[in-house]
């Protein structure tokens, strides 16, 4: 009996083989794979910056893995839509909160933490679009994929469609 799972690091190694090519299709296991993944590393690494470094330069440690974390993002995104139909355009509904996050970490780099929470505490009306935005693309990305093959590709699932006879 050939087993067909690849296993959690089989899909992992596979995600991240995929990082630079946004063609083809991504099954909603692949995310979900690849976000656990992601977060118990970066509990990992926060819970042992926490201990070891002072809070600023834990906080630049755990800023320096999340945009680590974010680069095979966009093409698994993609890939993510494409099993679904949709086009890639769809990934832009997360940008308002990375763009968020990212004015806020240089803020925090530049200017300090104090001057990070004086930053937040001027934009958070921008967490709203970021909240409805993510929950939007939460939603999207939560559609189940086309059976069989699509336009973007094969079936990453295997599935076949099935044709109602006549």
């Amino acid at each position: 009996m050939e087993d067909s799972d690849p296993g959690w690091n089989g899909a992992f190694l596979r995600i991240l083989n995929g990082t630079f090519r946004p063609t083809g299709r991504a099954a909603r296991s692949d995310l979900a794979i690849y976000g656990a993944t992601v977060m118990i590393g970066s509990l990992i690494v926060s819970f042992i910056a926490g201990l070891a470094l002072t809070f600023d330069a834990a906080a630049l440690v755990k800023d320096g893995l999340a945009l680590l974390a974010l680069i095979p993002v966009p093409a698994l995104l993609i890939r993510r839509m494409h099993d679904s139909g949709k086009r890639a355009v769809w990934i832009w509904l997360g940008f308002p909160a990375i763009g968020l996050w990212i004015a806020r970490s240089a803020v925090a780099v530049q200017l300090g933490t104090d001057s990070s929470v004086q930053f937040g505490r001027m934009t958070w009306p921008l967490d709203w679009l970021a909240i409805l935005s993510n929950i939007a693309l939460l939603v999207v990305l939560a559609l189940p994929g086309t059976i069989g093959p699509n336009r973007f590709g094969e079936d990453p699932r295997g599935r076949q469609s099935v044709m109602p006879a006549d």
